[in-house]
């Protein structure tokens, strides 16, 4: 549904869907916490910016005391964290979080595309905050990932979206 531009659909089924790993007892377990993440993410889709900030504190909490949690979480958290700052003109906030993401990944073997992702919405970061030279350092960087050909195979799944049929005028 997010996927959809269903933001509205797409956040009542992630408030659903915590609210049942709730009252099954697991609220406290990093899939909530993924969950809660997912939901911010639609919040600043959605311009819910302190709606947004809440989710991920809430799912920060989680990460830092659950026993299932993986470093990707904590990644992905600070990803939409930085995009929260980032969307609130906290530049300097967004970098923190976004080099605090990048470092993580480094110490694990994550795919070529979110580190892409992620170093790209970084050196954007470093351009608004004027630091130009570590930017294109940083694209120096993403250039030398090369292609990801793993992704040539993947369809992406807005294609098999039916677009919406507009009347003629």
């Amino acid at each position: 549904m997010q996927v959809e531009g269903r933001l509205a659909e797409a956040e009542a089924e992630f408030i659903a869907a915590f609210q049942s790993w709730a009252d099954a007892g697991r609220g406290d377990t990093a899939d909530a916490g993924v969950i809660l993440n997912s939901l911010a993410s639609v919040y600043i889709e959605r311009n819910m910016l302190d709606d947004a900030r809440t989710a991920m504190d809430r799912a920060l909490a989680i990460f830092s005391q659950a026993k299932d949690a993986v470093p990707m979480d904590r990644i992905k958290l600070l990803h939409v964290r930085g995009v929260l700052h980032a969307r609130k003109g906290e530049w300097q906030e967004a970098e923190l979080d976004l080099r605090d993401a990048i470092s993580l990944a480094d110490r694990e073997s994550i795919d070529s595309a979110t580190l892409r992702l992620l170093l790209t919405s970084y050196a954007v970061i470093l351009r608004k905050n004027h630091r130009g030279r570590e930017a294109r350092s940083i694209e120096a960087r993403i250039a030398a990932l090369g292609r990801d050909h793993a992704m040539e195979d993947v369809v992406d799944v807005t294609n098999l979206v039916p677009k919406p049929k507009h009347p003629a005028k």
